[in-house]
């Protein structure tokens, strides 16, 4: 038998229980050029790099336009994980707050609405269903099928991503397909598709950052098979809100890599992973 492994880690370094069982593969399929750095520090068996994809029929584009005056959303969509929205909160109080029509827009699954709640029965907060309202966020902790998620990416005018690390990041590709501006870190495997020309990329600083998380409320008890479980590209703060200013004052410049981006990400479909993956198999005999 020939066993292929296709997986993926968001951080440059892989635990034990990761990188051990890479000897009973014979072949490695990683989804980002940065994961196949990562993964062959630990391993002599070949790494091959078969990036993700998305459908753009699910995601269609939709040009953005936004006049001045009224409301400019700024959305995040991923997990309700430190790992992915890491400076998030200090963007929402230090930037958006602070503009008069800028609103977080936050599309999770499993978040804890405990302190939601409490906002909710002070009076500050209004909650229908699984959305909570404020008066200048939304979390939204709706459990959504494609087309509907397609609505969320088209009803904002940015995704702000600012991660401190993705094995791939399939949502900055779903709103580069859906034609939403995207603020992006610069850094892990969201770098197989974004850059300079297609979106505004934030600055990362590589290293030990596991203070940051325990301000946050982590446990950052280092597990000994992961040592360097919160060396991470930590997402720098200035850069973030520079890129911010430059989609709140200069959209219209903004919204022309959006142009760039969709196509790329109209090249980036399904059937051309399900065709690479074909092609990598076939190199190896397997097909």
């Amino acid at each position: 038998s020939f066993n292929v492994l296709y997986t993926m880690y968001e951080n440059a370094n892989l635990p034990r229980i990761v990188y051990e069982q890479l000897g009973n593969a014979d072949l490695v399929v990683v989804p980002s050029d940065w994961c196949g750095e990562v993964f062959r520090k630990y391993t002599d068996t070949p790494v091959e790099v078969c990036p993700l994809g998305v459908d753009p029929k699910e995601f269609p584009y939709k040009r953005r336009r936004w006049k001045r005056g009224t409301k400019f959303r700024f959305l995040y969509l991923g997990a309700a994980n430190p790992r992915k929205y890491t400076i998030l909160s200090r963007l929402y109080r230090e930037f958006i707050s602070n503009i008069p029509d800028c609103e977080l827009y936050m599309k999770t699954t499993g978040a804890d609405f405990a302190s939601a709640g409490k906002l909710v029965d002070a009076g500050i907060a209004s909650a229908e269903g699984d959305i909570v309202r404020g008066e200048d966020w939304v979390v939204d902790n709706r459990l959504l099928p494609s087309a509907s998620l397609s609505e969320v990416y088209q009803s904002a005018h940015v995704c702000l991503l600012p991660t401190c690390g993705e094995g791939f990041g399939l949502t900055g590709l779903e709103a580069m397909s859906s034609g939403t501006p995207l603020i992006v870190s610069n850094w892990s495997g969201v770098t197989q598709y974004a850059n300079s020309r297609n979106s505004l990329l934030i600055d990362c600083v590589y290293g030990d950052h596991s203070s940051r998380f325990s301000e946050m409320g982590i446990d950052t008890s280092v597990n000994p098979d992961e040592p360097h479980a919160y060396h991470v590209g930590w997402p720098d703060m200035g850069s973030a809100v520079r890129s911010m200013h430059i989609a709140y004052g200069n959209y219209d410049a903004l919204t022309k890599k959006a142009v760039r981006a969709s196509r790329l990400a109209s090249e980036m479909t399904w059937e051309n992973t399900a065709k690479r993956l074909c092609d990598i198999l076939a190199k190896y005999g397997i097909l």
